[in-house]
């Protein structure tokens, strides 16, 4: 009886360090940073007038958020292109396929309350389901990230020279914003590097260790190590994802001008590109708050005054986004767990049949 009990409180300890783990924990600091953000972009409403941003909002109508949702879905062709243009190639698997996989990446992300790497991880399990061994899953997901941030640099760089010809007023922001570009250019480097030539003894190191406490382990990450440098070996194909990674870059640029259009505040195509580039500069130090929520509202007011918008027109584009965002991340979402089921229905059915 007192073995019994023992085991009885070793196995309610053990349910209470489960729940206590540190992903538990990380994810409660995100819903509560989550939660905070929601809470910051009702201040915003109420402080600039919900009802103007309301009456912005209906000043684009259902065929104006019909087109923005539209020039949007054009541009996850690209972002799926630059994927594809990586040699990851398994039978059956093609060019939609990455297009798809991508638009569940950013589902993700931008629908659901998840950090990136939830999203990163939603989109690469979207595109091993279709065939794609997951190491290699893994090892294209994580180069094609870090070309899209090699291109995001090069994005905001451009940027930053357009800022410059809006004169004084905008000085302020380059100091910053360039030491920020220069971290994260020092940093996107060195992690190509290592991904290049395999992380070298840090990774060896991590590697043993990881063979002799967990075997398993040890053949994934070797894998995946192997993979992503034969990605690498393809230096056209890295190139080619950059440069399509560019392209969508300043079609984002081209898609907020056309927002700001359709809102009755009108930019420059070149302010828009400038502005849209600032804004992800800096919405990329929010990364630990799901969504950027609360963030991405308050980069905008902060630029507000910089490019000569009111804030009501940058907080009514912001809200465009996040609708634009939920309408085309809850469809993703919804279509892929309907041919999910498509799946397992035809794998029951063929197991059946066995």
């Amino acid at each position: 009886m007192v073995r019994y009990g023992r085991s009885i409180k070793q196995t309610g300890h053990t349910r209470a360090l489960a729940r206590a783990t540190p992903s538990t924990a990380r994810r409660r600091v995100a819903l509560v940073l989550f939660a905070a953000g929601v809470l910051l972009i009702a201040a915003l409403l109420t402080h600039y007038g919900v009802a103007r941003v309301m009456h912005a909002l209906a000043a684009v109508g259902w065929g104006g958020f019909a087109l923005f949702c539209a020039v949007h879905l054009g541009l996850f062709v690209l972002m799926g292109a630059a994927w594809y243009a990586l040699p990851v190639r398994a039978p059956g698997v093609g060019f939609m396929d990455f297009v798809f996989a991508r638009l569940v990446r950013d589902a993700g992300s931008e629908a659901l309350p998840l950090s990136q790497i939830g999203g990163y991880l939603l989109g690469g399990l979207a595109l091993s389901r279709r065939g794609v061994p997951a190491s290699l899953t893994a090892a294209s997901t994580v180069l094609d990230v870090s070309l899209e941030v090699l291109s995001q640099i090069v994005f905001v760089l451009l940027g930053l020279m357009l800022l410059r010809g809006l004169g004084h007023a905008s000085t302020a922001l380059v100091a910053p914003v360039s030491i920020g570009i220069a971290t994260l250019s020092a940093l996107i480097a060195a992690f190509l590097f290592l991904q290049r030539n395999g992380g070298g003894r840090l990774s060896r190191a991590a590697l043993a260790w990881l063979a002799r406490h967990w075997p398993a382990a040890a053949d994934a990450a070797a894998e995946f190590g192997t993979q992503l440098r034969l990605l690498h070996a393809k230096p056209r194909a890295l190139a080619l994802c950059a440069l399509l990674h560019g392209c969508a870059w300043l079609g984002i640029g081209w898609e907020a001008w056309l927002g700001l259009r359709l809102l009755g505040s009108p930019l420059p195509v070149t302010e828009a590109v400038s502005l849209e580039s600032l804004l992800f500069a800096l919405r990329a130090l929010a990364f630990a708050i799901p969504n950027a929520a609360g963030a991405q509202e308050a980069i905008y007011v902060l630029l507000a005054g910089v490019y000569g918008v009111t804030p009501t027109a940058l907080l009514a584009l912001s809200l465009l986004k996040r609708g634009r965002d939920a309408l085309l991340g809850g469809a993703t979402l919804g279509l892929w767990q309907w041919l999910e089921l498509r799946r397992a229905r035809a794998s029951g059915v063929r197991r059946a049949l066995d």
